[in-house]
């Protein structure tokens, strides 16, 4: 089912499916959001819930019991069910069951709120703790967006404006796509990252030492400015296909990262997990800005 919200500068679809927005317009009409490509990537902003990326064996263990998710988790692919909407408010909520407590052994409440407000569209998370004991989480954002609009632009064209920072210092990775416990540099030209053939041949840019969380795609030709204000998580990934050329870019505000090339499975020890006591609920949240 999809869900419409609107005002006089934004125009957004988002489905029940995975509480993933469908669609994100301007006040033209342009659309901003990536349309998906089975060829290149399905997706265009899916919620990456309880988990971000990469298992290793697709497995984690709480207690030292076993238990299996693919990437991301389950978010993606839940139905999630309507508890509230207006013209500029859509609240979808997801709640464990058997299904969830077979790959993830406890009893929360995700609520996902969407909210217009002029060219803003707010996403706030609000994970609840149902269990008796200790919850742990994990939430990200994965929104891809158009980076060329008309058809005489390209990718490369288009760049994020990274604000203060002169070089970024993204994790490196192995073969496998395992983050190890290093960082590499990647240079930019007057604080911008150019959106340029190579840029993702290690997979996703993933920052935790940003001076300030907040990024702002740049469209060819300047004509507009995307800015994703993260404050409440710690870490964001920035991607792309790293081989086949296409019209779009991530930003994904992460509270987490995904698992790195070093021994260990229990979910407690993963570098930026969440922890909620029992009965305890926490939001997070991040803006898109449209500017047009």
């Amino acid at each position: 089912m999809l869900h419409t919200l609107h005002n006089d500068q934004l125009w957004v679809q988002v489905s029940a499916h995975g509480a993933e927005p469908m669609h994100l317009r301007d006040k033209t009409g342009t659309e901003l959001l990536w349309q998906g490509d089975p060829a290149v990537w399905p997706r265009r902003a899916p919620l990456l819930f309880p988990f971000i990326g990469r298992l290793k064996n697709e497995t984690y263990t709480v207690g030292g019991q076993a238990y299996h998710i693919p990437i991301h988790g389950f978010g993606p692919d839940s139905d999630f069910t309507p508890v509230e909407q207006s013209d500029t408010a859509l609240t979808l909520r997801l709640i464990d069951s058997d299904a969830t407590r077979a790959q993830y052994p406890f009893a929360f409440q995700l609520d996902v709120r969407f909210t217009l407000d002029g060219n803003r569209l707010t996403k706030a998370c609000t994970m609840t703790n149902r269990s008796d004991v200790p919850l742990s989480y994990e939430l990200g954002g994965h929104e891809g967006y158009r980076v060329a609009l008309a058809a005489d632009e390209c990718a490369a064209d288009a760049y994020i404006d990274c604000g203060a920072e002169t070089v970024l210092h993204p994790y490196c990775s192995d073969e496998a796509l395992y983050l190890l416990d290093k960082t590499r540099e990647v240079p930019l030209e007057n604080g911008r990252l150019y959106l340029r053939p190579g840029l993702f041949d290690q997979d996703a840019l993933i920052l935790s030492d940003l001076q300030q969380r907040s990024l702002t795609l740049v469209q060819a030709h300047g004509q507009r400015r995307i800015t994703v204000d993260f404050d409440d998580f710690d870490y964001v990934g920035i991607w792309s296909h790293p081989t086949i050329p296409s019209d779009y870019v991530c930003i994904e505000p992460w509270s987490s990262l995904p698992d790195f090339h070093a021994p260990g499975t229990e979910l407690t020890e993963k570098w930026g997990v969440r922890t909620l006591a029992p009965g305890a609920s926490e939001t997070l949240r991040y803006t898109v800005t449209v500017e047009a």
